[in-house]
């Protein structure tokens, strides 16, 4: 029998798509080395329940908990980010105890979600045997086996102190970036970036709900002088879809929607608009200097730690965004110096290293193993 693993999971306009990119990209990893893949969700757009069917995967759609809702600790103060699942956080471990009703316990659970914190994690206790949690915020205690934090930050070491048990093994750091295969190959043919910006990549994540990929649009525009090409590329759960195709056409600029293949177009950029986030590792991975918008509040730390190290050219809000580009597209030296930084930092070995860090606690999980 192979080994069973749970992801716990969500992706909604509001939670963005990068936690279910990272765990779907595991997830295919994990399939590779034998295991069998349960991807339990509350929110999933059906697009992605369609891929991840055809992925072999198994979904359990969390349904809404039956009142009344389970008491919650008088002393619990629960997460900055609580309202994002929809439902309290012992109310949605109850669920994912009922979805997983009669079957063996996971061999790992896998949770990525900035609403869940220790308090949730406990309360899966029943159906898991191992914990590995994904976070970035280091914002809420975890009670975990694993504990990854691929993030670039300035002493990453003490982030999680006092914020998970003694015995938790902790990842931290873009050695351990959770890169699709695209990328890994893609890197193979990788070169430095010299020289002027004649292709120019804006990609603002999946959702974008606040349409910052019109906005830098529109401050594009209004310099004096523009790379040869430019392609935007989006996703269907952007809602403001339609008025960017528009745009595009007028502009005559290419607009790539639901690419398949995002490390070929950035493969071929001289440099990249973007959002900070998890697309953040795949632009180090391949050299590509970018100049990086902060699209929410959670973003704002690992924004400015990789600016300080000369990964990116951080937007600061209420600076000229305009201006900051033009310095940006105009200054060649800034942009070699930065490709050559964000090569030598993300390898696209992240999730070999995570895999043989889930095999160390759990030595048999990609054996074949008694019923």
């Amino acid at each position: 029998m192979k080994a069973t693993i749970a992801i716990r999971a969500d992706y909604s306009p509001e939670i963005g798509s990068g936690h279910y990119m990272r765990c779907r990209t595991l997830a295919v990893a994990l399939r590779k080395r034998g295991c069998r893949i349960v991807f339990m969700f509350r929110y999933l757009p059906e697009f992605c329940q369609e891929e991840l069917r055809a992925l072999g995967f198994e979904l359990l759609q969390l349904q809404p908990p039956v009142p009344p809702a389970p008491a919650q600790p008088a002393d619990y103060t629960p997460p900055r980010h609580a309202s994002w699942l929809g439902v309290s956080a012992l109310e949605d471990a109850g669920s994912c105890l009922k979805a997983c009703s009669g079957r063996r316990p996971f061999d790992w659970l896998i949770v990525d979600h900035y609403a869940l914190d220790a308090l949730w994690e406990k309360a899966t206790k029943p159906f898991r045997r191992h914990l590995m949690v994904i976070d970035d915020l280091a914002d809420r205690p975890h009670d975990c086996d694993l504990l990854l934090d691929q993030n670039c930050y300035h002493h990453a070491e003490h982030r999680y102190e006092n914020l998970v048990p003694a015995s938790c093994q902790c990842l931290l750091g873009a050695r351990y970036a959770i890169l699709r295969e695209q990328f890994r190959t893609a890197r193979e043919r990788m070169t430095l970036r010299r020289g002027p910006v004649g292709r120019l990549l804006i990609f603002m994540g999946g959702s974008d709900v606040g349409n910052h990929t019109q906005r830098v649009m529109d401050a594009l525009v209004r310099l004096p002088a523009l790379p040869k090409h430019i392609e935007v590329i989006t996703s269907r759960a952007n809602v403001h879809i339609e008025s960017l195709r528009a745009s595009c056409a007028r502009l005559g600029w290419d607009c790539i929607t639901d690419t398949p293949d995002m490390a070929a177009h950035m493969l071929a950029a001289d440099a990249a608009i973007g959002a900070a986030g998890s697309t953040n590792l795949e632009r180090f991975c391949l050299g590509l200097p970018s100049f990086v918008l902060s699209v929410a509040h959670n973003q704002e730390r690992m924004l400015e730690d990789c600016g300080k190290q000369g990964l990116l050219q951080a937007h600061v809000q209420g600076e000229d965004l305009e201006e900051e580009l033009l310095r940006f597209l105009a200054d060649n030296k800034l942009r070699e110096a930065m490709s050559e930084r964000c090569a030598h930092v993300v390898d696209g070995l992240g999730t070999d290293r995570i895999l043989s860090a889930l095999q160390t606690i759990s030595p048999s999980l990609y054996q074949e193993q008694e019923a």
